[in-house]
Order: C-alpha cells, then structure tokens, then sequence
C-alpha cells in the first residue's frame, strides 16, 4: 500500500488531527521522535533536533509527510476555530494612523455591553474614578491596566490619552531601576527638561531593565568533531553546540546568572531565589546598576573563586518592543587579590531577549 493510500484510509479525530492509533508502531515511534525533534529546533537546540531527526528519518524515511499531514489537517478541519479568515491589514497604512488623533475621536464615547438590554455597570462610573482604578491596576500589574484599557474606546481613551496614567507608570518604573550613580534631579525633572513633560515619550526613549521575566540568550555554534577509530571517513563530523545563557534582575539591584544546555522549559520555572532547593545549580548571583543611557554592568561571583566576574550589556529594542533585548559590550574577570584583569572573546555570543514568565512577580 501507497503512503497517499495509507493517508486516505486514516481515520481523523474530531479536532482534525490524524489517529496516530492507526499508525504502525515503528511510524508512531518516528512520528514521536520526529515532533520531539521540532520542539527542539523551536527552542533553538539544533544539536538536539539534528539527531533526534536522524533517528526519526532511520526509522521512517516518510515521517515528514506523516507529520505535514497531520498539520495539514487540523488547519482544514471545521472543528478548528483557528481556520476562520481574517480580513488582510494593510501595515502601511496602520502605520500612518495618528495614534493620538485616534485616541482623542473616542473621548466622546460611552462604555457599552455586548448585550444590548444589559447596560455594563461601569457605565455608571465616572472618568475620575475609571482613572483611579486604571491607576490602582498599574500599581498592581501594568499588563492588566493595559488589557483594561483595550476592552473598549472610552476606556482606551481614558487608559492611553491621560496624562497621570504614563506618570505613574514612569515613576513605578524608574524607582525600580539602579543607577550607578545618584540622578541628579527628580522624576519630575527628567521628564521636564529631556521630554518636556511627555511622560509617553519618556517611558518608550528612556531605557530600563524588566522584572517579570529573564532575559535568555540562545547559543549555536558548529565544531568539528573526532573520527571514530579504524574509520575510513575523509572528513570529520561536524557537531552543532547549543547553550543557554539567562539572566533575571530583581528590583533590589541583585541579579541570577546562569550558563547552561538546559532548556528554558526546565530553567525558567527554577530560576529564582530558592533555585537550590528546586534542583538548579550553578546559578551565580551577583550585582546590577545602570547608567541613564541603558549600559549595564553586571558584577558577581563566577566559576572560579577568587575571580569576580563582569559583564557590560547594552539595552536596545526589539523591533516594536521597547527596551525587550541586551546587547553585548564586553565582559571580563579580574583577580580579587592583584587585580588583574582579562577579557573574554564574545565571538559566539548572542543578544539576550526578554521573556516574559507570569508567575515572576515583581
């Protein structure tokens, strides 16, 4: 039989996807196998990937067809939300939307229910008090200020047009960050005398490090290998290495570190300051501050005593997401007892980008 006619028999399950059931045990091994090795890639571990694909392909040399197919139809099946079209959006033409021009056409807006015959009760609220709670929700958690703001126009006006709303956040943001050196006026007169007075501004140009996530570089680099012996191979293997690096700042002006071939999925939910009882090791604390430009330094132990260990890291955005990656400056250690100092090469090194991890709390 066929592979397509061996496809055409398989019964579907009611969210589209193939009954791996009816796969023969060898094709379902590879098909494991081979969706293990995708996860892998996903996470940026290509060593990994690369062999867990090549015992996929030994065991099945059509399992990437076993596997498109599954793919395939679970996007057509119409049990599955995700197949509803959306209407195109033009990005050029979003970007040429006066965002404040758009925020001032819905201040004549009223909060309105999905049901037509039961008024929300936050109509009965006044912009005063809809600001405080927006206010309270900032102190709270920034993100559900924000997913507030979106449920509607009146609220979007409110949440992003006010002016006390981008202050308080700027002043919840710029009391966490720590500078290497006392600044020297107040909030008030940084946002004055650099942004006159435009507390919008400020929070998207004026660097600063986040707290409710870690920062996670993700490492690849190939290397030659060794030949097995009695071998009669003209080349040498060549190997694919993956590493991780994180990073999570705490507002107290602490930091962890952390090098490592453990995946994020087993690192992040450990990494804290109990990461020894949960099994982490090899975290090295250590010291953060920042100057007003975003450089950040970086002081603390390291694998090797009587060293201390620094690296300097510049704050940069990812596209539109303000202040989200760190780049590489430099990073050395230095000898605790004659001072000497040493430079590490950064040739392999990569930029560490934030991510975001809800149960972090700041």
């Amino acid at each position: 039989m066929t592979l397509d006619s061996q496809l055409q028999t398989l019964s579907i399950k009611s969210d589209g996807a193939v009954d791996l059931s009816k796969l023969e045990d060898k094709q379902r091994r590879a098909y494991d196998l081979f969706h293990q090795a995708n996860e892998k890639e996903m996470e940026g571990a290509m060593s990994d990937a690369v062999e867990l694909y090549r015992k996929a392909y030994k065991l099945d040399e059509k399992v990437d067809r076993w596997y498109r197919y599954q793919d395939i139809t679970k996007q057509a099946s119409p049990h599955n939300k995700n197949t509803i079209e959306k209407p195109a959006v033009d990005l050029e033409l979003v970007k040429r939307i006066n965002v404040r021009e758009l925020l001032n056409s819905f201040n004549e807006d009223q909060i309105t229910s999905e049901e037509e015959n039961e008024p929300s009760p936050l109509h009965l609220l006044s912009d005063d008090l809809l600001i405080y709670i927006m206010e309270l929700l900032c102190d709270a958690d920034s993100s559900s200020w924000f997913h507030f703001a979106i449920t509607c126009k009146k609220l979007s006006y409110l949440g992003f047009h006010n002016k006390s709303i981008w202050e308080k956040l700027c002043k919840i943001v710029y009391s966490r960050q720590r500078y290497d050196e006392d600044t020297p006026c107040s909030q008030d007169q940084i946002c004055q005398n650099t942004w006159k007075g435009d507390w919008h501004l400020m929070l998207s140009q004026r660097p600063f490090l986040k707290f409710n996530g870690a920062y996670i570089s993700i490492i690849n680099y190939y290397r030659e290998g060794g030949r097995p012996d009695m071998s009669n191979s003209w080349s040498n293997p060549i190997r694919c290495v993956t590493y991780y690096r994180f990073v999570r700042f705490y507002p107290d002006g602490t930091c962890q570190r952390l090098l490592t071939f453990l995946s994020p999925k087993i690192v992040v939910p450990r990494l804290n300051k109990n990461n020894h009882e949960l099994g982490l090791e090899n975290v090295f604390r250590g010291t953060w501050k920042m100057t007003m430009d975003g450089q950040v330094l970086i002081t603390g132990e390291g694998s090797v005593e009587g060293y201390s260990f620094s690296e300097t890291l510049q704050i940069k955005n990812l596209g539109r997401m303000k202040h989200h990656k760190l780049h590489w400056i430099s990073a050395y250690f230095q000898n605790k007892d004659d001072g000497e100092m040493k430079h590490f090469s950064l040739e392999k090194e990569r930029p560490f980008t934030f991510s975001r991890v809800k149960s972090y709390s700041v």
